[in-house]
């Protein structure tokens, strides 16, 4: 019996599934899909993640339709050169974990028992996704950018699940305080810098994920509010894509630098001068502010609320960060 094509349409683009055939094992499942001209392959291994057979189809093809419609195609290469298919592979396991390569992502979930799990291993998932363009579609010159690769890429993530449907703004809001609050409680802030910390992450995961994420959000907002709207850092974020898509042609910190400014219409070296490359505390105060949103942490847990005179202007940009 041939596998039968399925065709599912999502933000406007449209997406060939193959169901597995019938009498596949309940430990072990395979299925593909099809994104832009290239077959995605799911290799699902144990109990509890086979019966998320449906949900994990979903949330790839809700990524990819997000990050599609961000960078216009598939990267045309991995690091490794050409490639004519990716797979994806999901094992239960004790730890949750994932780790993509070229062509290729791995992830380690254990079953999940509460709706946060749910939602933990889609982020996953969806990170992971991503970072086929944010690390291996286009990647750093220099291990010192994880700020952006890492950083970046939970940004990202946030938004991609919130057009998927699983974020919603108060869950937005929520996360966005972790983060921050992680950047905030790192033993490394004000000491090292963002770049200082990267070659050594597990030791400083709040200033390379947490401050990268920071910087995206500061960056977005500030783009926005300039532009009225017209330009963010999604117009970075393609110019990453158009002009280091090859192996051969790397993305350096001065790149960054260089594309923020053109986008802003303003050189922004300062910033990345003082933040990034320096070890001064980023201004999350005042990158807030403008969407009338503030910061408080008390007792280690950061806390993300609105201000009273919090308007449709305000909402408007907020919906903006979400990526709507």
């Amino acid at each position: 019996m041939s596998p039968r094509l399925i065709s599912t349409t999502l933000f406007g683009w449209t997406l060939l599934a193959v169901a597995p055939l019938p009498g596949q094992g309940r430990s072990d499942r395979r299925f593909s899909i099809e994104v832009d001209s290239v077959e995605v392959v799911f290799e699902l291994h144990g109990p509890a993640v086979v019966a998320l057979a449906d949900e994990v189809r979903t949330t790839a093809e809700g990524a990819f339709t997000y990050d599609l419609a961000l960078f216009g195609s598939l990267p045309k290469e991995f690091r490794g050169g050409p490639y004519e298919q990716i797979v994806i592979a999901i094992v239960e396991g004790d730890d949750r974990h994932g780790e993509s390569g070229p062509g290729r992502i791995d992830i380690t979930m254990p079953p999940p028992k509460e709706p946060l799990d749910h939602l933990f291993w889609k982020a996953v998932l969806t990170h992971e996704i991503f970072h086929m363009w944010n690390a291996e579609g286009f990647r750093y010159a220099s291990v010192e950018e994880q700020w952006l690769s890492e950083g970046f890429s939970q940004y990202y993530t946030m938004r991609a699940l919130g057009r998927i449907g699983v974020l919603d703004e108060a869950m937005f809001l929520d996360l966005l305080a972790r983060f921050l609050g992680l950047y905030l409680a790192d033993p490394g802030r004000g000491s090292i810098s963002l770049r200082e910390a990267a070659p050594v992450k597990e030791e400083h995961v709040g200033l390379v994920e947490g401050g990268g994420l920071a910087v995206a959000l500061c960056i977005d907002v500030d783009l926005l509010v300039a532009s009225g709207g017209e330009h963010s850092l999604d117009d970075v974020m393609r110019l990453l894509f158009a002009h280091h898509d090859t192996a051969d042609r790397r993305y350096e910190f001065d790149d960054v630098v260089r594309y923020v400014g053109e986008v802003r219409g303003e050189d922004r070296s300062a910033f990345f001068r003082d933040h990034v490359a320096g070890t001064a505390t980023l201004p999350l105060a005042e990158c807030l502010a403008p969407v009338g949103l503030e910061l408080t942490v008390e007792e280690n847990a950061a806390q993300i609320s609105k201000e009273p005179a919090f308007g449709e202007a305000h909402a408007r940009l907020l919906g903006a960060l979400r990526g709507f």
